[in-house]
């Protein structure tokens, strides 16, 4: 069976936020998760006037990227951001393509270990979920688009920024820019050994959380502590990487939309 590629105004019949070129592939199938997901395409304001090859951003919670409808708590308006930027010759052209979250699925598929928080226990699957990224999203958008297969990025927010520094230290030689926007990196396991352990390193690695993440104090000072911790280490490690402190953000996609344009500019734009 073909998979289609819809233009994303037109799959949706409702009013939406959309203002880039974003396509969407409505039912993709993940064959080791076993499990369908929608993806979201955005090709940059050039793609269709040129023939040049772009490098790829894969997101986490893609139905919080582009469209206000398809959210479930505001979305991050990443089109309209990325077309700004362009226009304003301050980023290239780039192809960012968001994976839903399963849902009731996503802590699961978000973590790559074994984790046991509050009522939340599991054994993880976030190596299934990243070799369907890599054997099948991956190939899939390498296929259909112009892309520039050794300029590749992951991203996400919370555990999606979680599993997208894990997965830069996991396949390094694949993810080589990293967009983690307040990342759970104290959920599960311990990430920053997993770094250490790491031969090969990413290129440049965004890092940034609020001092409000969560209301509980303990949760708050862990998603501080734990950024902190691995942007020490990275240094160490002489990793290229970036980590934004922002006095009062809370966790919500408000505040990673608006910290998103100086993620961007920094993992994109060496001249920062």
């Amino acid at each position: 069976m073909t998979t289609s590629i819809k233009d994303a105004k037109n799959h949706f019949h409702r009013e939406h936020t959309i203002q880039g070129d974003v396509k969407v592939v409505p039912r993709f199938y993940l064959k080791n998760l076993r499990r369908h997901r929608r993806l979201w395409i955005y090709l940059p304001p050039d793609y269709h006037s040129h023939k040049k090859h772009y490098p790829v951003l894969y997101m986490q919670d893609g139905q919080n990227l582009f469209d206000h409808f398809s959210s479930y708590c505001g979305e991050w308006g990443m089109d309209k951001t990325l077309d700004h930027l362009f226009y304003q010759k301050e980023l290239p052209g780039m192809i960012v393509v968001g994976i839903d979250n399963g849902d009731d699925y996503r802590v699961e598929e978000y973590c790559p270990w074994a984790y046991h928080h509050g009522t939340k226990k599991g054994e993880g699957a976030g190596d299934y979920y990243l070799k369907d990224l890599l054997e099948e999203v991956k190939p899939f958008i390498d296929h259909h688009f112009r892309t520039i297969p050794e300029d590749t990025g992951i991203g996400g927010s919370s555990l999606g920024g979680f599993l997208a520094l894990y997965a830069a230290f996991r396949y390094p030689h694949i993810f080589r820019r990293v967009l983690a926007m307040s990342p759970a990196i104290w959920f599960a396991g311990d990430l920053v050994e997993f770094a250490n352990k790491t031969v090969k390193h990413p290129w440049r690695i965004y890092m940034d959380v609020g001092t409000n993440e969560s209301k509980n104090f303990q949760i708050r000072r862990r998603y501080r502590e734990a950024a902190v911790k691995m942007q020490r280490t990275l240094k160490k490690m002489a990793v290229p990487s970036q980590l934004i402190i922002e006095k009062g953000a809370i966790h919500h996609e408000s505040a990673w939309a608006r910290r998103l344009p100086y993620a961007l500019l920094w993992a994109y734009n060496h001249s920062l």
